[in-house]
């Protein structure tokens, strides 16, 4: 009796955890749901909003949690020295960066900790 209660406790100990991983929605079906709902299906946009539980991108009243609306189409786009990998970003989503890491000026990062920042920051919002 020990025994089986050892190794039911063990197994239970071993078990992951439910909501220990966050759950990759970047597959072939998200991707099919995510152009028909852009095209404003609305059964897409509903099973796409299910399947992400709302971590998708869709149009206005979508139920998703991100837009594909640009608010401000004739922004200026800037180029981040020593992070040209990243290509043109909104200036907007630059200060955002900086901001968010403590960098004071974006166009002179110094420290690797400035630059793996608005590195990650920047793949983020891309």
């Amino acid at each position: 009796m020990k025994t089986k209660l050892f190794a039911a406790l063990s197994a239970l100990a071993l078990a992951t955890p439910v909501g220990a991983t966050p759950a990759n929605f970047d597959n072939a079906l998200t991707e099919q749901l995510g152009q028909k709902c852009e095209l404003g299906s609305v059964q897409s946009c509903r099973r796409l909003v299910e399947l992400t539980g709302g971590n998708c991108a869709g149009p206005v009243n979508s139920g998703c949690r991100f837009g594909l609306e640009i608010v401000e189409p004739n922004e200026q786009m800037v180029i981040v020295p020593g992070l040209e990998h990243q290509g043109p970003s909104r200036i907007s989503t630059v200060r955002h960066c900086a901001e968010l890491n403590g960098v004071d000026n974006w166009r002179a990062l110094i420290t690797d900790s400035e630059f793996e920042g608005m590195d990650a920051c920047l793949t983020e919002h891309t």
